[in-house]
């Protein structure tokens, strides 16, 4: 019965309005530097490893949007809960895979890809699935979600005319993670506003 209220009364109150407005604001900084990222290496379309380096700032960024989009959310949807932990998962495996990447360790980079980029992949379907479910963001943040790392393909793939596809070193798909980054982000911000509003 507790559980109950405690779920019921956070529906009530409605989300953590500092929670938003910090996870509006990591998500306008990981849409920033992931365009950077990819219009950089669209402009520079060659090879540069300390690129691998620069990527971690953006995907830290990322993962805390999606931490302060859990938070607001949580307990609204099993399957958001469930996206979530196996996207922080991802992340681990990631983070774990460009280090080795960048230190020629192929036990650890072996981790990063393929496999921490497709339980990615499977993790932020569930979790935009998740998110529409909850009904808390506007719908458009959990196709973004959905749809974050398919744009990043499908942006490296449309530019590699201009921006070849190199095993390392160049992201011009990042042009596709910055505009889903930016929808959250924008998504964040209707919620902002509507808590201020209300107020």
């Amino acid at each position: 019965m507790s559980g109950a209220t405690s779920e019921s009364l956070q529906q009530e109150t409605g989300p953590n309005p500092k929670a938003v407005e910090r996870g509006f604001w990591c998500g306008v900084f990981a849409f920033v530097t992931w365009s950077a990222m990819g219009v950089e290496s669209v402009l520079r379309p060659f090879q540069d490893n300390r690129r691998d380096t620069y990527w971690v700032l953006p995907f830290v960024l990322t993962v805390a949007t999606f931490y302060y989009v859990h938070i607001i959310q949580r307990r609204r949807s099993r399957t958001e809960t469930v996206g979530y932990i196996i996207v922080l998962i991802a992340s681990a495996l990631t983070l774990l895979g460009n280090i080795g990447l960048q230190f020629n360790l192929k036990a650890l980079e072996s981790l990063g890809f393929p496999g921490g980029a497709m339980v990615w992949l499977v993790g932020l379907v569930c979790f935009g699935i998740g998110t529409l479910m909850a009904g808390l963001l506007p719908k458009y943040a959990g196709w973004a979600l959905i749809l974050l790392e398919p744009s990043s393909i499908l942006a490296a793939l449309a530019l590699s005319p201009v921006a070849p596809l190199l095993p390392r070193g160049a992201y011009s798909g990042n042009v596709g993670k910055g505009l889903a980054m930016g929808i959250v982000a924008l998504a964040l911000r209707k919620v902002v506003r509507h808590e201020s509003r209300q107020f």
